[in-house]
Formats: structure tokens, C-alpha cells, sequence
């Protein structure tokens, strides 16, 4: 088993006592809960941040890059919540474009939340005006994208 934190594997150093991976197709965020026994508390040594990176691979389960929401300390135990999305891309946005093309649109949002952006063969389109209004980016492009079929 792999644990990397931040890009690094804290394995060596941890014990896991449970994890559970929700993998989802879409709508949702893939979910990871990860318990690590800590009654000696050398999590804290860790400092793990709402927002910084952490991934699991057992075998051919692989979680993918996950980013923490939730941490904590709990009764000998150290909680930690990520989901596949930023912290920050919940966050409602106000935008207008003019002449774009729906995968700069897809780059655009990728790039603003640290992401990887794959357009999987899907027609450019060119909107002459495009508004996004007070929805966060995801949500946004997932109706620009629902909109092409």
C-alpha cells in the first residue's frame, strides 16, 4: 500500500486502520475517508492542510490525486476527508466571454483549480456570448457540456 501526501509516501510511517474510495462516473466527486491510527500523534508531525494533495494505491485500487477537506484528531485516531475536487472550486463565480471556444472554456476551468483537462474528442464549439452567472466553474461547464450532448 501507498499513502503519498503532497507527493510523498508517508506509508513507511503510518498505520491505516480503514479507508473507504467512492469512485463515481459523474455529478459527484470521488470521495475518500482515510483513519489512521495516531495514538502516539505523529500526525501532527504532518501538518495536514485543508486543500493540499493526498492519494492512496492498494494494488489496482488506485484513489487518484485527492484533495483534503476535512481533517482531524479523534480518540487515538486521525480522520481525513478528501474528494477529487479542490476546496475552492465550490466557490460561485460571475463571468461573461465573448467569441470562445468551449474547450478554452474547458482549459480555463481546469487551470483555475489546478486540474487536468482532457476535451476526449468533443467538437469546439464558438459561442459569441457566453455568461456565467453566480454558479461555481464546474458546475458551469458541466451545463455548457450537457448543452453539446
Amino acid at each position: 500500500m501507498e499513502v503519498k501526501y503532497k507527493d510523498k509516501d508517508i506509508y513507511p510511517n503510518i498505520s491505516v486502520n480503514a479507508c473507504t474510495l467512492e469512485k463515481y462516473a459523474e455529478k459527484r466527486a470521488n470521495y475518500l475517508n482515510l483513519v489512521l491510527n495516531d495514538a502516539e500523534q505523529h500526525c501532527d508531525q504532518w501538518g495536514f492542510q485543508r486543500g493540499e494533495t493526498i492519494e492512496v494505491k492498494d494494488g489496482k485500487c488506485k484513489s487518484g490525486k485527492m484533495y483534503i477537506w476535512n481533517v482531524g484528531p479523534s480518540s487515538g485516531h486521525y480522520h481525513i476527508e478528501a474528494y477529487s475536487m479542490p476546496p475552492d472550486s465550490y466557490s460561485t463565480q460571475n463571468k461573461s466571454w465573448e467569441q470562445v471556444h468551449l474547450l478554452q472554456l474547458g482549459r480555463e476551468v481546469a487551470q483555475n483549480h489546478n486540474l487536468t483537462f482532457k476535451n476526449y474528442g468533443v467538437e469546439d464549439h464558438v459561442y459569441d456570448y457566453c455568461f456565467q452567472n453566480n454558479i461555481t466553474d464546474l458546475d458551469f461547464l458541466y451545463t455548457r457540456c450537457q448543452i453539446e450532448g
